[in-house]
């Protein structure tokens, strides 16, 4: 009795052993894409009005439950309409390629400032309790956008 239940645990861990193993070899994710910023950037300007966009913070990307590497991008606002808002970007990246997952107009947190950056997100999903990091991108695209609408440096006479 004692060489039949020895002989079971045997089995059974190197059952276990090999299980680990592959699901360690399965489960490594490839690093977020080193250019993820610049993407960011170009999906942000693609899909709003920046030159709206008084701050902007992102959080580091995480690696989710669904396999896939996630931002998130929150910005302090004018509104056309109602003076300003925040607004919360959730961007994945698919094979390398950004794309936006979801886009909602968030309540600022008790005691905020009218700041997008150093702010911990008090939301659910991926970014919940994340702290943003200055996007000075944005600024710079903000900049640039500006400069081209602007006719008042015409050469035209």
């Amino acid at each position: 009795m004692r060489k039949v239940a020895v002989l079971v645990i045997c089995l059974l861990t190197s059952s276990f052993s090999a299980d680990i193993a592959n699901s360690q070899a399965k489960g490594a994710p490839n690093s977020a894409p080193s250019n993820y910023r610049a993407q960011v950037i170009r999906q942000m300007s693609q899909a709003y009005t920046v030159t709206r966009i008084r701050d902007a913070g992102i959080t580091p990307p995480v690696f989710t439950t669904k396999s896939r590497w996630v931002v998130c991008v929150a910005t302090f606002e004018n509104a056309t309409l109602f003076g300003t808002f925040h607004r919360l970007t959730t961007i994945a990246f698919n094979n390398g390629q950004a794309e936006i997952l979801e886009a909602k107009i968030v309540r600022p947190a008790k005691g905020s400032t009218d700041s997008a950056v150093r702010t911990k997100l008090n939301v659910s999903g991926p970014c919940q309790g994340l702290i943003t990091s200055p996007l000075p991108e944005i600024a710079f695209l903000i900049h640039s956008q500006t400069i081209q609408g602007d006719t008042s440096c015409s050469t035209e006479n």
